[in-house]
């Protein structure tokens, strides 16, 4: 839902509003934005979001639109008819499915079976699909000894290539889904703040296909790393400067903050007018990214009502 994955989330103007004092504090968005002139169909769902009524749902096009002076003119502004979906509808192998688009498959026999909530589009219409093996964990299939599942999912959360790799029983489970574990090997590649585990280990097993450096180094002894405990009330180590940073050998509590920590950074108070410009940054930024414009974006957000049918593909 386009708007409401803005930094700052909607405008005024896209919830069917006016900006109101620019040096107001932010407390969210009633404390900036002001009462909309005439009530919009926004403002009627916020006060009774069930006001559409059995078999009908809030249009997320009309989100600013006037919503009229009695509840049948509100329904008629601002409500449809809500469409019928079924199974044949669904699109099983979605990205937003469980695990992404890689695991699941369509029930058989279930193609004339309706849905009416987003969660029914995936229990009543699909299952995951075992023979992947991305789902092999569920299977109850594990790898051998120092072997370890291959990285099913990258670091977006969406599925690699071995997500899509099958299996038919437990040998070839742990032949096409299971990677050796890396080892260390005699010079491992450690952090400038780091330094290898003595004694060398070339042969030592890491945790998984590739080795971080929690498997093979230990921090420095004067590597600021690790002493937040010395920074005391008012300070902090953050994690760059603690890694870029260290201390002499055989320093004081007080040397190791001043090497170390820096002033906690204080929290500002945001105004209304912060707000607006974060609001219209993150909308610029979103539409690089070929996002939904910022209205139909905000009318979706502000009714946090999805169609179904777009749901469940």
């Amino acid at each position: 839902m386009a708007c409401s994955a803005y930094s700052a989330g909607c405008s005024c103007a896209e919830q069917g509003r006016a900006n109101g004092v620019a040096t107001a504090t932010y407390t969210g968005s009633d404390a900036c934005c002001t009462a909309a002139t005439p009530v919009t169909c926004k403002a009627i769902y916020t006060a009774n979001p069930a006001f559409c009524g059995t078999g009908k749902r809030a249009m997320m096009s009309k989100v600013a639109a006037a919503a009229g002076a009695t509840s049948v003119d509100n329904i008629a502004n601002c409500c449809e008819t809500i469409p019928t979906v079924t199974c044949a509808d669904v699109s099983c192998t979605a990205a937003r499915r469980r695990g992404g688009s890689a695991n699941m498959k369509m029930k058989t026999g279930v193609a004339a079976t309706a849905v009416t909530t987003e969660g029914a589009c995936e229990t009543s219409c699909c299952e995951l699909d075992s023979t992947l093996c991305i789902n092999g964990g569920s299977a109850g299939k594990t790898c051998a000894v120092d072997f370890v599942m291959n990285a099913f999912l990258d670091a977006t959360g969406a599925p690699t290539a071995a997500a899509a790799v099958t299996f038919a029983d437990d040998a070839t489970y742990k032949t096409n889904c299971c990677t050796a574990k890396a080892v260390c090997g005699a010079a491992p590649t450690c952090a400038a703040y780091m330094t290898a585990q003595t004694p060398a280990a070339p042969t030592k097993k890491c945790a998984g296909a590739v080795c971080s450096g929690a498997d093979c180094c230990t921090l420095k002894p004067t590597s600021c790393m690790g002493q937040d405990s010395k920074c005391g009330a008012g300070f902090t180590l953050e994690a760059d400067h603690g890694a870029a940073k260290s201390f002499a050998a055989g320093a004081t509590d007080a040397a190791i903050k001043t090497a170390c920590c820096i002033e906690t950074p204080t929290a500002t108070t945001k105004t209304c007018q912060d707000y607006w410009d974060a609001v219209t940054a993150g909308a610029a930024a979103a539409a690089k990214k070929g996002t939904t414009s910022g209205a139909q974006g905000a009318s979706l957000a502000m009714f946090v009502v999805a169609g179904l049918v777009s749901v469940c593909l």
